[in-house]
């Protein structure tokens, strides 16, 4: 059930609109063939996959950060949509005025896809705060800045964390919270001092486990739990020993569809753990 009928025409429909654009080859940070990138994302697939010991060298290549950023960026963009369309209007509007700090940004996926999310709803997007360890992800997310989101004009690009509170933030994790341990995730936490802070990450026992002690944290230092629970309470699935996740299907464009279909990877769903404090 969505939280209202415009978000709900928005995430059902915006698609057909290209609410969420694609990323161009133009934007990449190498000058490569779709026969090219087909080979490099098979590549960082089976590092996601059966290769996982050695799963951050990708971030260091520049034809392997293109190809993801060719491939994989578009694709995720939508589980941003997904957590925002499931959330009231009065508490998005709220996030949408807040500095939004996208630790371990990458190419900076989940910060182009909330500009896309308020260039539909014909609202200014706020202060983008992109963080990332890997130097050639950040100079992509340049690059694709410079490219396509020339028009969000508050941007920083950092390859560290912040050493002070940032005033009015909403501290974000896309795919990056699963590659800490919670003593990182709480210094991070702790010297920020973010005002809401959201999780988007695999949909996996691993995961649950992680977040679930990331929740615990959370609600004990008096954040309420807005999504995906109705309550502040024990988990129940933990409680019970098991563990859930939320499901995303997304409707891509033509041209999304396509790269699917040339890599042979199916995403068309996405099991995926997803939480807003």
């Amino acid at each position: 059930m969505y939280a209202d009928k415009a978000i709900a025409e928005l995430y059902l429909f915006g698609d057909e609109i290209m609410i969420f654009k694609d990323t161009s080859n133009n934007s990449l940070l190498c000058d490569l063939e779709d026969k090219q990138l087909v080979k490099l994302t098979r590549e960082i697939s089976r590092k996601f996959t059966s290769e996982r010991l050695h799963i951050e060298d990708y971030t260091k290549n520049e034809e392997l950060v293109s190809a993801y950023s060719w491939f994989y960026l578009p694709t995720n963009k939508h589980k941003l949509g997904s957590l925002l369309g499931q959330i009231p209007s009065k508490i998005s509007d709220v996030l949408f005025k807040m500095t939004f700090i996208d630790f371990g940004c990458g190419p900076g996926t989940f910060s182009w896809a909330l500009a896309d999310y308020l260039r539909y709803l014909d609202k200014e997007c706020p202060n983008l705060v992109l963080i990332d360890s890997s130097p050639t992800m950040l100079k992509q997310a340049r690059k694709i800045h410079a490219n396509d989101y020339s028009d969000v004009q508050i941007i920083n690009f950092f390859s560290t964390a912040p050493i002070e509170p940032v005033k009015n933030s909403f501290l974000f994790f896309g795919h990056s919270l699963n590659e800490m341990n919670f003593d990182s995730f709480l210094k991070t936490f702790k010297t920020i001092k973010p005002l809401a802070v959201a999780f988007i990450e695999p949909g996996t026992r691993d995961s649950f486990g992680q977040i679930t002690k990331v929740r615990n944290y959370l609600i004990k230092a008096g954040y309420s739990n807005e999504y995906p629970c109705p309550t502040n309470g024990e988990c129940p699935a933990a409680k019970a020993g098991d563990w859930c996740h939320q499901l995303e299907l997304p409707n891509y464009q033509e041209s999304v569809l396509r790269k699917c279909q040339m890599n042979g990877l199916d995403r068309r769903s996405f099991p995926m753990i997803t939480h807003l404090y």
